[in-house]
């Protein structure tokens, strides 16, 4: 992760030392949604995703006219549950749901692949730090009112993850792009420690995809004053 972060900043200063009249960057808000690939295997029941979305900020500097280093803010959510059979040896439970928030910080770069008028693509790769803001698991009955258990800390840890994409980019005016940017997450560095007996904790899944669309402001800084 501190190699991360040196290289990073090594690309910043290099970029600035060799000035320019213009420096070139952008802001972009994002409107994300995810989807989650849960591995049951290892579970007695069958989870399945609920509708998962986010927002994120992000910043650009661009290093040429075909590379972009950026940093992004991203809040998301992690929404999964299971249904069961209500019986008397269950309580007559209906659906147990797990609901996580997340605040991620994104180390992001960009290469353009493809330009043309009518759309320019990119390579999308970063590495993605996840912070667990609150955990909660409600708990569905047929005969009570929901339980809820709020703020579970069970072991868990700032995770990494690697994503790899594509970013397909249209310019509407001479400083505004849409963009819409399909990728894969991998997480090399799980959210737990360890799985506890209650799976109050469930190890989480090293898989996910993502989804983003966003609206692109360029901003330009003139340097020769």
């Amino acid at each position: 992760m501190k190699k991360t972060f040196l290289l990073l900043f090594t690309l910043f200063t290099l970029n600035n030392i060799y000035c320019q009249n213009e420096l070139s960057y952008s802001i972009k808000l994002n409107s994300n949604f995810y989807y989650y690939f849960l591995n049951n295997e290892k579970y007695s029941v069958d989870f399945k995703n609920s509708f998962n979305y986010g927002s994120s900020l992000e910043f650009f500097k661009r290093i040429n006219n075909r590379t972009k280093l950026g940093l992004g803010l991203n809040y998301s959510t992690k929404h999964f549950y299971y249904s069961v059979e209500p019986t008397i040896f269950n309580d007559n439970l209906t659906k147990q749901q797990y609901r996580i928030k997340y605040f991620k910080v994104s180390f992001l770069f960009t290469y353009r692949l493809i330009n043309s008028d009518l759309l320019d693509i990119s390579l999308l790769n970063g590495i993605v730090t996840n912070h667990i803001l609150d955990y909660n698991i409600n708990r569905f009955y047929t005969d009570k009112p929901t339980k809820e258990s709020v703020n579970i800390s069970a072991g868990q840890k700032m995770s990494l993850s690697y994503i790899l994409g594509l970013e397909f980019t249209k310019q509407i005016s001479s400083k505004l792009y849409v963009n819409l940017s399909p990728y894969f997450d991998y997480k090399f560095v799980l959210d737990y420690s360890e799985q506890r007996p209650d799976y109050s904790n469930l190890l989480d899944d090293r898989f996910s995809f993502g989804l983003k669309f966003g609206l692109e402001y360029l901003l330009t800084i003139d340097n020769s004053q």
